[in-house]
């Protein structure tokens, strides 16, 4: 269950399922990995940018997260959408960014933008080969967005079995995956029991990196 403030009123909703996942990008131009860039970063406070596709979004908060873990100072420089973000770091304008996939993939494809670490907890099945940023070394990190289908408080559980039962078949349908695929992101329904630990933990996560984004 899940409490969400809106207009001074207070809706709870009952998470039915989990319908994709994003699973966001740090990408860089000429910089090695992700230990390469901290050294670079740490080495010179405060020097060097890093560009998101607008301020308060996933991009922006993957970044501000990641400095806040690795005790690194970036300059955030927020564009208009995640493909004037990509083209930042192309030109040199940004030493690395926090994107999605499908604003990068094409440069990372192009060679124009190396793509160092997916920020979600596990790897992306379109760049298997990627890192995790955990796993290049900044533990406990992740960043995915995800959405959501919700029913009100109180709906009976065979329902709320019947609604995800019905969401896995159309996530299933090839048309679907061809979709989502195209979006940079990926099917993420295992359950109303699964969308239970994000809807707990998420929040939590979001305000520990929200908080040097107001400061």
């Amino acid at each position: 269950m899940r409490v969400i403030i809106a207009d001074d009123a207070v809706i709870v909703r009952q998470g039915v399922a989990r319908l994709l996942a994003e699973r966001g990008i740090e990408v860089v131009g000429e910089a090695g990995g992700t230990p390469e860039l901290l050294q670079l970063v740490r080495s010179n406070p405060g020097r060097y940018n890093f560009s998101s596709g607008g301020v308060g979004i996933s991009e922006h908060l993957s970044g501000e997260l990641f400095m806040a873990m690795t005790g690194t100072q970036m300059v955030h420089v927020p564009f208009k959408g995640s493909t004037a973000s990509a083209m930042a770091v192309v030109t040199g304008d940004a030493l690395a960014s926090f994107g999605n996939m499908a604003a990068v993939a094409p440069h990372v494809k192009a060679g124009k933008l190396r793509a160092i670490a997916v920020t979600s907890s596990v790897r992306s099945t379109s760049m298997p080969d990627v890192p995790t940023v955990a796993e290049s070394g900044v533990a406990g990190y992740e960043v995915s967005t995800w959405f959501g289908l919700f029913a009100p408080a109180g709906t009976p559980a065979e329902i709320v079995r019947l609604l995800d039962a019905a969401t896995q078949k159309v996530l299933a349908r090839p048309e679907t995956k061809e979709r989502i695929a195209a979006m940079g992101a990926e099917p993420a329904d295992e359950g109303p029991g699964a969308f239970a630990p994000p809807l707990a933990t998420d929040p939590g996560r979001s305000s520990t990196c929200d908080r040097p984004c107001r400061t």
